[in-house]
């Protein structure tokens, strides 16, 4: 079994997810939507948000996953952030890699894996949005275009808990989305190649008297009598000859469709078959309507547009499509926000005049070549920019498109998704602004800084700190209380008790410590005597602190009289 290789800068990478402050909390229904997106888009059992710690990944949400966390050195995810991109094992069985990795050999028995990892803003992949199945497969472009954008959005999950208003947004969108779904009267069944049936919606229940564990993985006809047990490919064959791949209801049989419920009474459907490819396998997705309760099929069709196009204006990001010289031919109301340019405005190649003057050339270059070949369109076209709006509002977009293909294999055109990063960028920039600036500050000053987290875990320190302890950034960064302790000494040469190292103390009692000495070995070998003050840090309302601030200070005599902090409860460790 060949284990993940560390990515670079793992201890920066290490500190930025335990900054998160994630790992070990309560499940999210925020986290929990983007999994089970991802499983009933690829098809799968299995779906996590994973984190991947110093030595294990533990997931934020799961499906069909029962344990919390497993082994790093086992992980599928730990090669994925190690990649750095997407990461797809087809056969896990059959891959050198994976096959006797215990999670292939044993439950969850995983053999096929993909994931897409989750980065901080800073480069550092802090875990993935991943699928598995218990079955070799592999996944399209759009399935991979989606997995793709569903990552980013775990990663806004990740990195905008603080951006409340943003969150309250995509809360409120997301809410008008499900409730449009659950709007929607008609039936849905899905079936593969053979007619059995692998979707059926909560319409369809109703409609048919049948529930999802009766009808799942049966045959057709079990809903449509006139569909021939034995050959329901000829059903599905005549549905798909269409030229747009849609066939009405009158194209199946010689008469009029008939649905049977459960009780075994007949009814008169209106059906609507739309032929989609899933691992390259044709997948048959029809809409059925009792026509019985319908006032006709042209009303039908146009409330059917309508609700589609409602979901679509509903959505939370910019939508777009081209054609295959990727001229704009259609956008969303979300996208005409963002650019400030009217739908009608937009189309052809209108959308350019929506671009910063200082970005059309890049955008507009970028946005020509992708198109230009066919070995472009493989790949997913990603790019920033900012959109220019005639009332002078400037805002920074992230773009996303893919290519879009016909039954034939014919490139006709890109779907493609905007995201506004406005925000997410001002405060990535003002974090790492403030952060440059305390940094500055700290490595200044001539004391030494260490500070630690609620857990009294250290989570930065200063150059003065590395001098005075004698040892590097990332060993004092290892340092955790109270498995083990510094061999420090008090002033008079005898032990310095454990439990009363000051920085601990002051995260139990929320209490300040002043000028405790300590003389201990530092990483040269060498005895050293510092003073110790610590300071708590705590938040509006709060009686504990969240960190502590410890300030060192160089103790040239080690007579000096000693100050009684106040009463410590744990210790910190120094190197291994």
């Amino acid at each position: 079994m060949l284990e993940p290789k560390l990515p670079a800068r793992e201890a920066e990478r290490i500190a930025s997810l335990r900054r998160l402050r994630q790992l070990d909390t309560a499940p999210e229904e925020r986290f929990d939507r983007l999994t089970r997106i991802a499983a009933l888009v690829v098809g799968v059992p299995i779906a996590m948000v994973s984190l991947v710690d110093a030595d294990r990944q533990w997931f934020k949400s799961r499906i069909g996953m029962a344990a919390s966390q497993t082994p790093r050195s086992v992980s599928f995810c730990g090669h994925a952030i190690a990649a750095g991109g997407p990461f797809v094992v087809s056969d896990a069985g059959a891959d050198a890699r994976f096959a006797d990795n215990p999670l292939v050999t044993g439950e969850p028995g995983i053999r096929f894996y993909a994931g897409f990892p989750l980065d901080d803003g800073n480069g550092h992949k802090l875990g993935t949005l991943c699928v598995a199945d218990r079955r070799a497969r592999s996944l399209s472009a759009e399935q991979v275009a989606i997995l793709t954008e569903l990552a980013a959005l775990a990663e806004l999950e990740l990195r905008s808990e603080g951006l409340e208003r943003l969150m309250l947004q995509r809360r409120q969108a997301t809410q008008r989305l499900d409730a449009v779904t659950e709007a929607l009267g008609d039936a849905l069944v899905a079936v593969d190649r053979s007619g059995r049936v692998t979707l059926f919606n909560a319409a369809a229940e109703r409609m048919f008297g049948r529930s999802r564990a009766e009808v799942l993985q049966q045959d057709l006809a079990l809903l449509l009598p006139d569909v021939d047990p034995g050959d329901p490919a000829g059903y599905l064959r005549r549905a798909s000859t269409a030229r747009d791949g849609t066939a009405r209801a009158s194209t199946v049989g010689d008469g009029e469709p008939l649905g049977q419920r459960a009780d075994g009474t007949v009814f008169p459907v209106e059906l609507s078959v739309s032929r989609a490819a899933v691992d390259g396998a044709p997948l048959y997705v029809t809409l059925l309507r009792d026509a019985t309760t319908q006032r006709g099929a042209d009303q039908d069709q146009r409330q059917l547009r309508r609700e589609h196009r409602f979901l679509t204006e509903q959505a939370p990001i910019g939508i777009f499509l081209t054609d295959a010289e990727g001229r704009y031919v259609e956008v969303n109301r979300r996208w005409c926000e963002l650019s400030g340019l009217a739908a009608e405005a937009a189309l052809g190649a209108g959308w350019v005049a929506a671009l910063h003057h200082d970005d059309t050339q890049r955008v507009v270059a970028a946005w020509s070549t992708q198109w230009s070949t066919a070995e472009h369109r493989e790949h997913p076209f990603e790019i920033e920019f900012r959109f220019h709006s005639a009332s002078g509002r400037v805002s920074w977009v992230r773009l996303r498109a893919v290519a879009r293909h016909n039954d034939a294999g014919t490139f006709t055109g890109c779907l493609g998704f905007v995201r506004d990063v406005t925000v997410l960028r001002d405060a990535e920039l003002a974090l790492r602004t403030s952060e440059e600036i305390h940094r500055a500050v700290v490595d200044a000053v001539g004391e030494g800084i260490v500070v630690y987290d609620r857990t009294a875990q250290v989570v930065g320190c200063n150059a003065a700190a590395e001098r005075m302890l004698g040892l590097p950034v990332d060993r004092i960064l290892e340092w955790a209380a109270p498995d083990r302790g510094w061999p420090a000494v008090r002033a008079d040469g005898t032990p310095f008790p454990v439990e009363e190292h000051p920085a601990t103390r002051t995260l139990t009692t929320g209490q300040p410590s002043a000028d405790v000495i300590m003389g201990f070995s530092a990483g040269d070998g060498r005895r050293r005597w510092i003073s110790v003050c610590t300071q708590p840090m705590v938040g509006a309302g709060q009686l504990l602190p969240w960190g502590v601030s410890c300030a060192l200070a160089d103790v040239a005599d080690p007579a000096v009289p000693v100050v009684e902090a106040a009463p410590v409860v744990d210790q910190r460790r120094s190197e291994s």
